[in-house]
This record gives structure tokens, C-alpha cells and sequence, in this order.
């Protein structure tokens, strides 16, 4: 009878085992599964709350700097049309979501950007000098706003000169060489001598479409065929003559052509279906109106292609490279001498700000804006009597007689945590530091205000003890990055995150409250 109730026991007591063992095991996969959602939605949570600060920043900067209601605000408080397509590009550091107890909590980048436009200016007329009106790029890091110009100004001596292989023949003008007088002081000329006036060549790309008229793939006036499908323009050799008919191309036998897209036999066709190609434009004004002296113009003498010059009245081939980089520029304003000859031009160039948006990183070899180097470093919280970084852990049933609670879990640190970013800009426009390594203040041509003061506070020698913690702004990288100017983000985190879980003496130990110490300010 004792052996039979025995094992009768043992077998309920097995099975009270087993049930026990399996509701901690299906409780702890239970927990798993609540904690992953918990930090999957906490991790969305922060991403959508990102990406609607970015959007509310953009739709914001857009409307304030349009509408004139910040500085700089243009001309008669205008607005500027810097920010007619506000684009901003945010990064901020927030704390991993996760269950980890004792190692130091990781931080998690989240990165968004967008872009919003106010048109109020959205037609706004640029003019030489007008920096305000530059286009920009508003970019903040934990709440460190840079503003990045995204294009500059530059002044382009355009006057022919002899042996320059982008000048050509831009009309025929007479000069007399021969007078006689009928005594009664009417003068005439006997004799004109026929000159041939030089002229830049500036280029521009035309899309292939059919209703674009200079574009041609045979039998091309002004720019050969395969020039214009040389899309780094580096085969065809120019000289300063008239157009040729000898059938090697427009400048003569001077070289040999190196076109980039194929074209007619014995190669394959491929030209009637490319997107561009490259057309000439002598450098010639025309709302200059006639010149005396010329007997013919370039448009009529040599259609070079679009067969006209250019026009800041109509708008007319005011985009065109014409400092030969390949990439066209915006005419703004011009000089010509007395023949119509374009002798230098002011233009806006996407390539002369902080940060070059058409720059191609796979041909460049280098990379521009934020790099994948990022560093974090944890520094010492010292001041107001308390020096060091600690983390404090208490654990297990500490009877506090004072207030009758059991303490049964504290935890408690002071840190401060420094992240540090690489971005490499295009340029170094002296807009963040000057020529003599001085960090620039508010003001003009710089463009920092009170609002929006330079981010950058230290410049040269970012390694060094007293700039190693401050946003440095170095003119020259090491070679490996392409000897760009470089400006290293520096955002200091304070992070004083703690917990304590207290359970009171009246209570039984499977209830309790938390109590959270202070939260930073900074994300």
C-alpha cells in the first residue's frame, strides 16, 4: 500500500515538475516575443518621428526664408529664394531599445531627410553678388544645424587669345584701309581689308528629341559629328580658322577623333538613340544689336550648331560650359568689346560651393558629404563635485529601515558619450573658417546670423588637445580622402539614464513600482 501511494506521489509530483518547467519555458519565450515588438515599435516610432521632424523642417525653412521673415531676407525683405526647394538632411543618435541589464546601452543612428517648396519666389531672378539667393542644403546633427552652400559665383575671362584651343572664327568684319575726301568733307573708303574676328567657343548639351532643331548625328554643320558624341571632348583638336570641308571634321586633320558614342559604319549605331549631345555656342552677345564694322555674323557665316549666340534679354543659351569642366553654368552678366565678342562672363556654378551635388564619386574616387567613418567615445562626467563615469548596479533584498522598503534592483550611470562624423565638402569657400584659420562670425558673405550661428569652432589641427572635442573645420584631408576639405562633427551626448525598482516592506515581493532618475535633454 506505501509502494502504490509512493508512486502514485512521484508521478503527480513529475507532472507538477513538468507543468512548472514548461510554463517557464513558454513564459520566457512569451516575454521574448512581447520585448521584440516592444523594441520593434519603439525603433518605428522613432523613424516616423524622424521623418515627420524632417518634413516640418523643411515645409518650415521653405516658408520663413521665403517670405522674408528671417535673416537674411533679401532685398526690401523680399525673402530669398535660397530655400525655394528647402532639402534637409537629419541625424540623430538615439539610445538602442533593448533589454541588455549590464553592458553600456548602444545608440543607433537615424537618419532622414525631405524636402519641401514654398513658391512665393520660386521665379526669382538671380543677380551677381546676391549670396543670399544661393541654393543650400540645411543639415542637422543631434540638433547642430550646417548650412551647405550648393552652388557660388565665378568670373570667367572669356577674351580669345592666340593658341587657346577653344577659340574659332565668330564673323567676318571690314576694316577700311583706304579713304579720299571730295573736298567738301565727305569722306569715303576706298579700300576694305576683310579680318576675321575670334571668338570663345562655349558648349551646351541638347536632349535628343525630336523637336530639339540643332540636334544631328550626319552631315552636321559647325561641330562634326563625332565631337559632338565625344562626351569628354577630348579628341578633337580646335585652332582658329574657318570652318573646314576636308572631311575630317570642323578644326582640320589637328588630331584625331575619340568619340564616346559610336557611329557610323564600321562601328555600331548607337547615336540616334543617345539622350545628348554636345552643340556649340560662340561666345557672341546679341542684345548687343549691330556692330559697325562687321560684315557678317557668326550665325550667318557659321552655324555652329544652334546658329545663334547669347541673349540674357531672351534667356537664350544662357546655360553652357564654359569653363570647360564638362558641367554647364548659368550666365548672369557679360562684357563684350566693340565687335559683339563676349570678353569675360559672370556665371553661377553648381561647382564652386561647400557641397557639389553633380559630383560623381565613382569617377572622382572619392566621396563627398557624410563618409562611413564614425567614432563614439565616452568621456568622463566631472564638475559639481562629482568626477568620473560610473555605473552603479545594486541587486538583491536591501532593507531600508527608514522608509520600510526592500530595494530590489538600482541602476545608475553619468556619462557623457561623443560621436564624431566626417563630411567632406567640394570646396573650401572660407565661409566656415578664413584664409588666416580664424573661425568666421555672423555676417556677410558668409551668411551665419544669430539664428543660425557657424557650427564649426575650431579650425586647422583637429586632433590636437584644445580642438579634439569641438566640430573642427580642416582645409585639407589626408591624401586618402582626395585632399578635400573636411569638417569633423563632434555632438556631445549626456547621458544620465537610471532606474530603481523599490518594493515596499507591505507589500508581498510580486508587486512593486519603478522610479526613473533624470532623463537628458539631448536625444
Amino acid at each position: 500500500m506505501n509502494i502504490f501511494f509512493n508512486n502514485v506521489y512521484n508521478i503527480k509530483s513529475r507532472k507538477k515538475g513538468q507543468t512548472a518547467i514548461e510554463l517557464a519555458v513558454f513564459g520566457s519565450i512569451l516575454i521574448f516575443v512581447i520585448g521584440v515588438i516592444i523594441k520593434q515599435a519603439m525603433s518605428f516610432g522613432y523613424a516616423q518621428n524622424q521623418s515627420l521632424k524632417a518634413m516640418r523642417w523643411a515645409m518650415t525653412t521653405s516658408f520663413l526664408h521665403t517670405m522674408g521673415l528671417v535673416q537674411p531676407q533679401g532685398d526690401d525683405n523680399a525673402g530669398t529664394s535660397s530655400r525655394n526647394q528647402s532639402t534637409v538632411l537629419v541625424v540623430e543618435d538615439r539610445l538602442q531599445v533593448g533589454a541588455d541589464k549590464y553592458r553600456s546601452t548602444d545608440r543607433v543612428p537615424y537618419v532622414t531627410s525631405a524636402t519641401a517648396t514654398y513658391s512665393r519666389n520660386l521665379f526669382l531672378g538671380l543677380e551677381t553678388g546676391e549670396w543670399y539667393n544661393l541654393p543650400v542644403l540645411d543639415v542637422f546633427v543631434n540638433g547642430e544645424h550646417f548650412v551647405f552652400r550648393l552652388a557660388g559665383f565665378k568670373t570667367i575671362n572669356t577674351e580669345p587669345t592666340t593658341g587657346d584651343p577653344h577659340v574659332v572664327n565668330c564673323g567676318n568684319a571690314q576694316t577700311c584701309t583706304a579713304t579720299s575726301d571730295d573736298g567738301n568733307g565727305n569722306i569715303t573708303c576706298d579700300t576694305w581689308d576683310t579680318v576675321i574676328n575670334p571668338c570663345q567657343l562655349f558648349f551646351t548639351k541638347v536632349p535628343n528629341n525630336p523637336a530639339m532643331e540643332y540636334w544631328c548625328t550626319s552631315s552636321c554643320p559647325g561641330l562634326s559629328e563625332d565631337y559632338r558624341f565625344d562626351l569628354d571632348r577630348s579628341g578633337t583638336a580646335f585652332y582658329m580658322g574657318d570652318y573646314q570641308t576636308d572631311g575630317s571634321g570642323l578644326f582640320g586633320s589637328i588630331g584625331s577623333p575619340d568619340p564616346d558614342v559610336p557611329g557610323p559604319d564600321p562601328w555600331d549605331l548607337q547615336r540616334d538613340s543617345f539622350s545628348w549631345q554636345w552643340v556649340g555656342i560662340p561666345a557672341y552677345n546679341e542684345d548687343a544689336g549691330s556692330s559697325t564694322g562687321w560684315s557678317t555674323g557668326p550665325q550667318s557665316e557659321l552655324s555652329w550648331g544652334s546658329g545663334e549666340g547669347i541673349s540674357l534679354e531672351e534667356s537664350l543659351n544662357i546655360m553652357v560650359d564654359v569653363d570647360n569642366d564638362l558641367k554647364e553654368e548659368r550666365i548672369i552678366s557679360l562684357a563684350n568689346n566693340a565687335f559683339n565678342v563676349i570678353t569675360s562672363v559672370t556665371v553661377v556654378d553648381m561647382q564652386e560651393g561647400d557641397y557639389d551635388v553633380t559630383e560623381d564619386s565613382a569617377t572622382t574616387g572619392s566621396r563627398l558629404g557624410f563618409t562611413s567613418d564614425l567614432q563614439l567615445y565616452t568621456f568622463v562626467k566631472s564638475g559639481g563635485g562629482e568626477t568620473g563615469t560610473y555605473l552603479l548596479i545594486e541587486e538583491g533584498n536591501l532593507y531600508n529601515p527608514a522608509n520600510g522598503q526592500y530595494i530590489r534592483s538600482v541602476q545608475k550611470k553619468d556619462q557623457v558619450d561623443v560621436i564624431q562624423r566626417t563630411f567632406n565638402l567640394s570646396n573650401n569657400t572660407h565661409r566656415f573658417c578664413d584664409a588666416a584659420g580664424n573661425v568666421v562670425g555672423t555676417g556677410t558673405p558668409a551668411g551665419w546670423t544669430d539664428d543660425v550661428p557657424n557650427p564649426v569652432k575650431a579650425c586647422e589641427s583637429c586632433f590636437m588637445p584644445d580642438h579634439v572635442g569641438l566640430t573642427c573645420f580642416d582645409s585639407t584631408s589626408t591624401p586618402d580622402k582626395g585632399e578635400r576639405p573636411v569638417i569633423y562633427i563632434r555632438s556631445w551626448i549626456s547621458d544620465r539614464h537610471g532606474r530603481k525598482w523599490m518594493t515596499p516592506l507591505e507589500d508581498d515581493f510580486s508587486s512593486g513600482h519603478y522610479v526613473d532618475f533624470n532623463v537628458p535633454a539631448a536625444p
